[in-house]
């Protein structure tokens, strides 16, 4: 991702791919300003509204998470993921009635709209209801979820690493890519 970035200093998907890289290493500070730069090349480019906000919840960073959201709810308009992204944010602010408000249309307006396991595990860990939120990675789990080989070392997850069914979650990824 950084040798694209230096061919083409305006790719997008140069910069949220950077982006990632350096939030995986842990490298906070670097990941933002990747997320920040491909905004301000492209202000409403989703991929980076949605990994930027998310780096706010794995930092525990809601005002972060609240800016980005926001802004991707803006553009995508009130579609259940983003809905359910922004209930997450607002739940990490400690925003409680706005976080069910967004989360409620997503489970009574969209019932029938398909929202990946990880974004209402997501709302579930922010509002501090590891179990629930356990129950949906287990969800993501069963349905063979790619990212689901990430949630081990994935920042958004670290509040559930004590959680026993998560430790199993982890040990099953972790035998499946042994095996």
């Amino acid at each position: 991702a950084r040798r694209a970035r230096e061919l083409d200093s305006n790719s997008l998907i140069a910069f949220t791919d950077l982006s990632l890289a350096h939030y995986f290493a842990l490298d906070f500070e670097s990941a933002a300003e990747c997320y920040d730069s491909a905004l301000s090349l492209g202000p409403n480019f989703e991929m980076a509204l949605v990994l930027g906000g998310w780096l706010g919840l794995g930092t525990n960073d809601p005002e972060r998470a609240l800016y980005y959201y926001k802004r991707l709810h803006e553009i995508a308009g009130p579609v259940p993921w983003s809905e359910n992204l922004l209930s997450a944010a607002h739940a990490l602010a400690g925003r409680h009635e706005e976080a069910e408000h967004y989360h409620r249309r997503v489970t009574e307006r969209h019932p029938q709209d398909f929202v990946p396991p990880f974004f209402h595990a997501v709302y579930h860990r922010c509002v501090g209801d590891h179990d629930t939120a356990v129950d949906w990675l287990e969800k993501a789990d069963h349905g063979r979820y790619g990212y689901i080989a990430f949630i081990c070392v994935e920042p958004v997850w670290d509040p559930l690493h004590s959680h026993p069914r998560f430790q199993e979650i982890c040990r099953r990824v972790k035998a499946s890519k042994s095996s």
